[in-house]
């Protein structure tokens, strides 16, 4: 089985790629994803960091993190 942060991960991509974060927007914090995934936010803070290793989201110090278009 797939550790969780992966499965968030998973789920977030999936979403991005269907298209309900557009391009720039900003997806809900880790601590809202940590509540609607039922994780904690540590494993909600480190799918967001998979996202961006994937290149598909930007973090932003205090600013959020942003859809990036698709590749």
């Amino acid at each position: 089985m797939e550790p969780k942060y992966r499965q968030v991960a998973d789920e977030l991509a999936r979403r991005l790629q269907a298209g309900r974060y557009a391009y720039g927007s900003r997806l809900p914090g880790h601590s809202a994803l940590a509540r609607e995934f039922g994780v904690s936010s540590i494993t909600s803070n480190r799918a967001l960091a998979e996202l961006e290793a994937r290149h598909l989201v930007q973090r932003v110090e205090r600013a959020g993190t942003f859809a990036l278009p698709p590749v």
